[in-house]
């Protein structure tokens, strides 16, 4: 615990205030006793007409020997003693003073008591008003007000520097306090937004499978009734909207996990490269049937069909649709009329390379390209919330890749290119499958 030093402290610096009250009163209490002194002496010679002695002559010349005669006259005597005290004599009973006037003089004398108790009650506030006015006044405003900023919930302020005693130890407590509150209110601001963007990009990325599934649907509702499809690819399909439901499921609880995007975390999974190409082809397809696929063979040759079946990589193929399907829902917004999409695999990596022959992206689109709700203007409907390209940057680099925005030659179009790391892939012999 932090101490304050003795130079500083409230319960010590009051001593320094201190001489200040009590040379007050001392000078007051001396002015006041002459001034009721006087005042007496005034009172007994123009107000006193009475008929009772205050002293007997004959008491007054043992008791008084010592002091100077200071007035004499024909009813009384003023005797002055040492220090200036003054007891007057009277000489006959008819000079004395009568009830009434009595207390009045008792009136007289006490108003030096309760004069001198007001004046000491005075000096004692002064000497307390001043020291309150140094060193207690201005941390109590800063205190005072940091209060009313925090009750006003205003974090964004720096208290001011106190006077080091014990009231400028709680100022510091309280900026500590404020401080702790500052940044506890951003971190829940922060928490909220990153909340908000989760459940967008969530209801974003819900409705590229929700498509899919619809497009299965109407190609089953179009061909079954006719029974222009034949049951082993009635079959198919149904087997895709199977995989469909289970991707859905697996993203439901996997975003429900998640207390941000930041935090999503890939699941790779050994798959068959020709099922996870058909895979993607198929989506695309469903979602736009007028896109283009054009897939490389691994490593730029070609491979017989028994290589392509013992092909397999390890890739988290759930993330790779949910890349896919943003980067198309992206063209289909500011295309013209074309969409191409181009596989291609290499000896470590996997790309995604979506053309679209729109307008292509401005400088700032570039610059800010994968920004959280960022979009340009110029798409066809204001359904897009600018988060697509955001989640397609995110989950590439959680899978060791990168996305790359460019437009195409000349200018014409966009081109958006995904890269996912396949580290874990692997060749596999007859050998390996039959293991």
């Amino acid at each position: 615990m932090q101490r304050v030093s003795a130079k500083h402290s409230l319960k010590w610096r009051i001593l320094f205030y201190m001489p200040i009250p009590i040379v007050l009163a001392l000078f007051g209490t001396y002015r006041i006793g002459y001034a009721v002194n006087d005042w007496q002496t005034w009172y007994v010679e123009n107000v006193f007409t009475g008929d009772r002695v205050d002293v007997s002559e004959e008491d007054a010349d043992s008791a008084l020997d010592s002091c100077a005669i200071a007035y004499e006259s024909s009813n009384y005597t003023i005797y002055e003693a040492a220090g200036g005290l003054r007891h007057y004599v009277f000489h006959n009973v008819k000079s004395a003073g009568t009830p009434g006037e009595e207390i009045g003089y008792w009136l007289v004398g006490i108003s030096q008591i309760v004069l001198t108790t007001l004046w000491i009650i005075g000096c004692l506030f002064v000497g307390g008003y001043i020291y309150y006015k140094r060193e207690m006044e201005h941390s109590i405003k800063i205190l005072l007000h940091s209060a009313e900023q925090i009750t006003n919930n205003c974090l964004d302020f720096q208290m001011e520097k106190a006077k080091p005693n014990e009231l400028g130890l709680v100022c510091d407590a309280f900026e500590k306090m404020r401080d702790s509150l500052s940044h506890t209110s951003q971190e829940n601001f922060r928490i909220l937004e990153e909340r908000r963007r989760l459940n967008a990009a969530f209801a974003h990325d819900m409705r590229n499978p929700v498509t899919v599934l619809k497009g299965y649907a109407d190609l089953l509702e179009r061909y079954i009734p006719e029974q222009r499809i034949s049951q082993e690819k009635e079959l198919e399909i149904i087997s895709m909207v199977q995989k469909q439901v289970l991707r859905l499921e697996n993203y439901t609880k996997k975003m429900s996990e998640l207390q941000r995007l930041e935090d999503i975390r890939p699941s790779c999974k050994t798959v068959e490269y020709r099922e996870l190409l058909s895979l993607l082809t198929n989506t695309a397809k469903l979602l736009n049937e007028g896109v283009i696929v054009r897939t490389e063979e691994p490593f730029g040759k070609e491979l017989s069909e028994k290589e392509k079946m013992t092909d397999f990589v390890c890739i988290d193929s759930e993330l790779v649709l949910e890349v896919l399907e943003n980067l198309l829902s992206n063209a289909s917004v500011y295309t013209k009329d074309r969409i191409v999409l181009k596989i291609i695999r290499r000896e470590h990596e996997l790309e995604l390379r979506v053309e679209d022959n729109g307008g292509g992206f401005s400088p700032e689109a570039l610059r800010m390209a994968g920004s959280p709700f960022y979009r340009e203007e110029s798409g066809k409907n204001g359904e897009h919330f600018g988060l697509g390209l955001y989640i397609c940057k995110l989950i590439c680099q959680k899978c060791d890749g990168r996305l790359l925005p460019e437009n195409g030659p000349d200018g014409v179009g966009g081109v958006v290119t995904a890269v996912f790391s396949l580290g874990g892939s692997r060749q596999y012999t007859d050998a390996a499958s039959n293991d």
